[in-house]
């Protein structure tokens, strides 16, 4: 009798786990998160994070000798993409200007410096951060990273990490990613709220919405717009606020405006701790964790849950869409506007259509550094850099950078501006009005 054996099917060896060093954890956490650009300044302290970031095949290292200029475009980059990461060699008065400028203007932003050394300015530093950890032991790293990475995003704030040389390169144990669980709005606060809020928009009888850049940050504009509709609003907001779809929204009515808020006899105000313009009628101040109904506050409630709460509210009859006003024709769509002087901004962003980055309390050189950075991170978006003519002779760098690069960023100079020519021959240099009702005449220098 003949048996017929079946061939042995060989095991698989089982996978091993992941090993990863301390650099190498941290890029795929940030990766994880959407980052595809990592800005660095060369120096010694960080040699081996940035061979780290070279050989990554999802991070792009972008390396910039200047500090300020290094971390406007990382500012750009943060604004656009929703989270940035810059390393600096170490905590210095410069670095202390990035940083400042990002907690105040709530940038989601991981500065990371190659030096743990004892320095005057540390306090500073950790008091404009909304958390801070040095990884000195690789066994913990992982998850300081973690806790970290999580600070930044929830809080939508910039985070400090000291990762000294010679820990980049040391490997940590088998880790597994756990995401924090952050304190909830309290239920009985919310409720509270919601009653207050619902009898004063049904009372209302010219309600304003006015949105400032934190609505953007928490990705909260979808929710309001929501609740816009429902109850037949118009909305407002600020430059840093502006998105495509608000302004291609029927609800939308530009820049908040004095004439505006007289005719309003309520205005909601999301993401910032004032009232813009002053208001006889209700106000209503939604921050990151707090509401405030005049002088009535409202402690412990997330912005975003009070926006939800706030869509479940049904109005007591049909409200009609106010005629509060209309923002001016877009010349140019599909564009990001990028500028240090808001009086600027404020003649040239009603004629295009895009969304707005605005630092007033920048560098000369940050239109065209965060507009490098912007381009990184909206690629198939064209930056227009607008700048006067003393802002682009201290941005040669930068414009030499964007010319090397072959970025299309078009540059809107106010003033003569003839003296761009000779820089560099091959870049086309042409003069336009936009629009002729300017005071002054615009040299618009493209590139790419």
């Amino acid at each position: 009798m003949t048996m017929i054996t079946k061939p042995l099917k060989r095991r698989k060896t089982p996978a091993r786990p992941e090993k990863l060093t301390v650099g190498q954890y941290l890029l795929k956490r940030l990766s994880f998160f959407g980052l595809t650009h990592f800005f660095a300044t060369p120096h010694a302290n960080l040699e081996a994070l940035q061979r780290t970031i070279e050989s990554d095949s999802k991070i792009t290292l972008v390396s910039n000798p200047s500090i300020e200029s290094c971390g406007e475009m990382a500012d750009g980059y943060a604004k656009a993409r929703g989270i940035s990461a810059i390393a600096l060699y170490d905590q210095n008065a410069k670095a202390l200007d990035i940083l400042m400028r990002a907690f105040q203007e709530s940038v989601p932003q991981v500065i990371i410096f190659g030096s743990s050394e004892v320095n005057a300015l540390e306090k500073l530093f950790r008091n404009f951060s909304v958390s801070w950890t040095e990884l000195s032991d690789p066994s913990l790293a992982a998850k300081k990273i973690d806790r970290v990475l999580d600070y930044c995003l929830f809080f939508k704030k910039p985070v400090c990490i000291e990762l000294p040389q010679v820990v980049v390169d040391c490997y940590i144990p088998q880790h597994v990613y756990n995401p924090m669980e952050f304190g909830v709005s309290d239920p009985d606060t919310l409720d509270e709220l919601l009653l207050e809020l619902e009898a004063l928009f049904n009372k209302a009888k010219h309600p304003l919405i006015h949105l400032e850049r934190d609505v953007v940050a928490h990705k909260a504009e979808s929710i309001l717009l929501h609740f816009a509709e429902r109850w037949a609003i118009p909305i407002t907001s600020s430059h840093t606020a502006k998105t495509f779809l608000l302004e291609s929204h029927p609800h939308y009515c530009g820049n908040i405006t004095e004439e505006l808020v007289a005719r309003a006899d309520l205005v909601l105000v999301v993401g910032k701790e004032h009232i813009p313009l002053h208001h006889k009628g209700s106000n209503i101040l939604i921050g990151t964790q707090e509401v405030v109904i005049n002088d009535r506050s409202y402690p412990h409630l997330l912005l975003k849950e009070v926006l939800l709460a706030l869509c479940s509210l049904e109005p007591h009859k049909k409200h009609k869409l106010w005629q509060a006003g209309s923002p001016s024709e877009s010349l140019l769509e599909d564009v990001v506007l990028i500028a240090r002087d808001k009086e600027l901004l404020d003649d040239i962003s009603p004629y295009f259509s895009g969304d707005v980055l605005l630092s007033e309390t920048a560098s000369p050189h940050y239109s065209l550094a965060a507009a490098i950075g912007a381009i990184k991170a909206w690629p198939r978006k064209r930056p227009i850099a607008i700048l006067d003519e003393s802002d682009l002779r201290a941005s040669l760098s930068e414009l030499y950078i964007a010319h090397e690069e072959c970025l299309p960023i078009l540059i809107c100079v106010a003033g003569n501006g003839s003296w761009v020519k000779g820089i560099f021959p091959d870049i086309p240099v042409y003069r336009r009005r936009i629009p002729d009702t300017l005071p002054y005449e615009l040299v618009v220098v493209s590139l790419g």
